[in-house]
């Protein structure tokens, strides 16, 4: 299994992750002073790094405004002092986007079978560093997913 990270490049501003800091300092007051987001995939399946590599380049990213990296999920380890808080839709929820990614990967030429899913990561950045957890709970609940459909998991790394 292969985790994917796809994420703007330093040069390029996001709208997306201000209007999140945006929504978050409104409906929490908090103290986050930054934010950035990126797309997280996992893929499963019998498929080799050359071909993550070849799905990451042709096919996960924009190569003007976008970079991305992967790790076996095995030796996945991510050493930040950020918040970080992944989204991803529950199991059973209909991700119309990993299914298009499945179908896209054939039309590259790859035709292993795999199995993908598609989440949100954020990284959030506090001067304070003591957000309360009911705070990231509230915040994760009512701007950074949809409860019905999403599962989110809260990482503090400090």
């Amino acid at each position: 299994m292969f985790k994917i990270e796809v994420y703007t490049k330093k040069e390029f501003n996001t709208t997306y992750a201000q209007q999140i800091l945006s929504d978050i300092n409104q409906v929490i007051q908090s103290q986050i002073t930054k934010i950035n987001c990126s797309f997280i995939y996992t893929i499963e399946g019998d498929i080799d790094k050359r071909q993550i590599d070849i799905i990451c380049s042709k096919l996960l990213t924009d190569p003007i405004t976008e970079e991305y990296c992967y790790q076996n999920i095995k030796q996945y380890i991510f050493n930040t002092k950020w918040i970080i808080i992944e989204v991803w839709y529950k199991n059973g929820v209909t991700d119309t986007v990993a299914e298009t990614v499945v179908k896209a990967v054939k039309d590259l030429g790859i035709t292993n079978k795999i199995r993908v899913k598609r989440g949100y990561k954020y990284y959030l950045y506090s001067p304070n560093k003591k957000i309360q957890d009911y705070t990231l709970h509230v915040m994760s609940r009512v701007c950074l997913c949809n409860v019905l459909i999403q599962d989110y998991i809260i990482k503090k790394y400090q």
